[in-house]
């Protein structure tokens, strides 16, 4: 993982945006909370998972404040939202087979990005060899494109080079992950500056990212 002072970095880009929002009326606060919740943005922790560490905060859920940009909260905000990466228990066999297809992989799991915005479109293409993927918020058309370009209908889920690839109902992509073989798998679960590129099993992966109404489409590399 990233050292704490990459992700302690983030938190300090965002200080103007997070003292704007905590001179807004005390409403305007808890109806932006309401909607964070609501669609999903996160970033919005309970003020019960720090109470031994700050007893004076109010119950319920917040936004972020400079009062709260300490190495002991954030560390632990770090934790709760990520799913521990299991990159250390994939076989030195599995990487080296992996690497003619996904040169980029070993080095981008168990990493932070940046800040808030790069995902799991980026993830993927970087893994394949594309520069600097991983560091921007990556959109659908380009990565339609990475799909029709370099990749085919098929692969299986335990052959390093297989991509799976969800869709909504209509067809729009919504998460994609990457197969490094042995049954392990790679992808970054959220665009936030707290969740970090994960190694799971790759049936635990797929469990995970089960939603209703999304199908699961796999893709090979060419």
């Amino acid at each position: 993982m990233a050292p704490f002072s990459v992700l302690l970095n983030e938190i300090h880009s965002l200080r103007s945006v997070i003292i704007m929002t905590n001179a807004l009326s005390a409403s305007a606060r808890q109806t932006l909370v309401r909607l964070q919740v609501r669609y999903g943005r996160g970033n919005v922790p309970h003020a019960r998972a720090f109470a031994d560490l700050r007893p004076e905060l109010r119950p319920g859920r917040f936004i972020w404040w400079p009062s709260m940009l300490t190495p002991e909260v954030v560390a632990r905000a770090v934790a709760a939202e990520s799913v521990a990466c299991q990159r250390e228990q994939v076989p030195e066999a599995v990487w080296q087979a992996a690497a003619g297809m996904w040169p980029g992989a070993r080095a981008l799991a168990g990493t932070f990005a940046p800040g808030s915005g790069p995902n799991c479109f980026g993830t993927v293409m970087a893994a394949a060899g594309i520069s600097g993927a991983e560091q921007v918020w990556m959109q659908r058309g380009p990565f339609e494109s990475f799909l029709a370009t370099r990749t085919r209908l098929g692969g299986q889920d335990d052959h390093p080079g297989t991509l799976l690839v969800w869709r909504s109902r209509g067809g729009q992509l919504e998460h994609a992950a990457l197969v490094l073989g042995g049954g392990w798998a790679l992808h970054t679960p959220a665009q936030s500056w707290i969740t970090p590129r994960v190694v799971l099993p790759t049936r635990a992966l797929i469990r995970a990212y089960r939603t209703p109404g999304h199908r699961l489409e796999r893709r090979a590399l060419n």
